[in-house]
């Protein structure tokens, strides 16, 4: 880890018989770690592992500890200045727990959205015209966004 002033280099052991993919994970989450306890202003983890960033991607389906351990990592990094209504909109379109879930039995669908698609975070998302970069960077936009197109309800 570099600061503007110190480069600190930290070692881990991964639990035995870990694959190449859950060490990436397992990387990603002690990089957030570091970033945590020095309170970095400006974070950048720089990985060439496309899988475990490609999973991460698909947020809203990760069901994991140390998966869910990372995401909640990340929006701590990523502090919301937005009012109570805004956030809790926001926490449950990240974490995949909007009001449009429905659970029948071990199935997990979703209610429709005004333009008839099945309401699942990703399609709220595509539907406002905003991106997951904005879920995670411009809170205030997307909260904005999903206000301006009538969906709180679905959220």
């Amino acid at each position: 880890m570099k600061t503007n002033t110190e480069e600190f280099k930290y070692r881990f052991r991964n639990p035995d018989n870990s694959s190449v993919f859950r060490s990436e994970l397992v990387a990603t989450r002690e990089a957030l770690n570091l970033a945590l306890d020095h309170r970095a202003s400006d974070t950048w983890i720089l990985t060439d592992g496309k899988s475990s960033i490609q999973f991460l991607k698909d947020w809203f389906n990760v069901l994991d500890m140390l998966e869910q351990g990372i995401l909640s990592k990340l929006a701590a990094l990523i502090q919301c200045t937005c009012p109570r209504l805004a956030q809790t909109t926001l926490s449950r379109l990240r974490t995949g727990h909007i009001k449009s879930s429905i659970f029948n039995g071990s199935e997990k669908t979703y209610a429709s959205c005004r333009c008839s698609a099945m309401a699942s975070p990703s399609h709220i998302i595509a539907c406002i015209g905003a991106s997951v970069g904005q879920l995670l960077n411009e809170e205030d936009v997307v909260f904005n966004l999903i206000k301006r197109h009538g969906l709180l309800d679905l959220v």
